[in-house]
């Protein structure tokens, strides 16, 4: 089965990413209103370092159209601070996401452990009870450290259909391994960057500060376009958020799979006339990119069959010029 592809970045509310991504004037409370209509998803960070309150939550769903997701983070009392009473943050996360799980804007809620979470009997024990805990909701985990990749925690996940956190990271000693390994029907991939340097002894900006160049964009690109084969969803997560680099790669990679999605199903040279790959709903254009109708949905490679390769296109709701700049240069800048 041919998965959708939901292409985002980790986080959207960058001040540096103004003149980059974000017009210049754009007020900050404007942020993701705008980014909502390039991409179709986005995995919020501030819910690590401050629990999500329902009302922030309802309001941030509010400014998207009703495909828009969000994958939420764990907070930091579940991972990475875990207290002993750490029922009551697990409570107050849970509340949290049922707002976006009761709209059906909820991707997934990623568990993200760190390095230091060792594989011990303990952790075992409470990963599991805050995976039951959390079971309500699309789960995906994230191990920092490699300890964690044996058959048995691979079993564990799919026997609880809870997705492994697939990773392209820096080749650094202690990481897990790069894998294709699906433990349930969603696929969840991060972007890390390769910055080796700063992994250990960088902060949480210069630690991801990496421009993946096209070479690499289109080689993730492959991998992903056979994730898709295998799983329903395919969300990717662009975490090398310094200088607009997840904003400018998210939009390449985009344009990679489109590109390779229509060497493989064999698109006639007089394709041109069209734009490859369809959103959900479709409206003519012609060769002067003229657009009739819009409407935002994530993209299907399933949709790109050699039999039926489409004469239609649909682009995202397009409610503000420079967003309808930029997601026009996304789709054809391969050409």
């Amino acid at each position: 089965m041919a998965g959708k592809f939901h292409i985002g970045s980790c986080g959207y509310a960058y001040t540096d990413w103004r003149e980059v991504f974000y017009p210049k004037d754009l007020r900050q409370t404007e942020f993701l209103r705008f980014y909502s209509l390039i991409f179709p998803f986005v995995e919020l960070d501030f819910s690590w370092y401050t629990m999500p309150k329902p009302e922030t939550l309802e309001a941030m769903a509010d400014q998207t159209n009703p495909e828009f997701l969000f994958a939420l983070k764990a907070h930091k009392s579940l991972t990475h601070e875990i207290p002993q009473d750490w029922e009551l943050s697990a409570e107050q996360f849970s509340a949290s996401a049922k707002i976006l799980h009761a709209r059906g804007k909820l991707a997934a809620v990623l568990i993200q452990l760190p390095f230091r979470f060792s594989y011990t009997a303990e952790n075992r024990s409470y990963l599991g009870e805050l995976c039951s805990f959390l079971s309500a909701f699309p789960l995906v985990v994230e191990f920092r450290n490699k300890v964690w990749y044996q058959p048995r925690v691979f079993e564990e996940l799919a026997k609880r259909n809870i997705s492994l956190a697939l990773l392209d990271r820096p080749d650094v000693e202690g990481l897990p391994p790069e894998t294709d390994l699906l433990t349930s029907p969603l696929a969840y991939y991060r972007l890390h960057g390769r910055n080796e340097d700063a992994w250990w002894n960088g902060d949480a900006t210069s630690r991801y500060e990496y421009d993946y160049n096209p070479r690499e964009i289109r080689e993730r690109a492959r991998k992903l376009i056979a994730l898709g084969r295998n799983a329903d969803k395919v969300f990717v997560a662009f975490n090398n958020h310094a200088k607009g680099n997840a904003t400018k790669n998210a939009r390449a990679l985009e344009a990679a799979i489109r590109e390779l999605a229509l060497e493989e199903c064999g698109a006639p040279e007089n394709f041109l006339e069209f734009l490859p790959v369809v959103y959900g709903r479709t409206c003519k254009v012609d060769t002067a990119f003229r657009v009739e109708n819009h409407e935002h949905h994530a993209f299907d490679y399933g949709a790109v069959d050699r039999e039926k390769i489409p004469q239609t296109i649909s682009l995202p709701r397009v409610l503000h010029r420079a967003a309808y700049q930029l997601h026009i240069a996304s789709l054809v800048e391969y050409r």
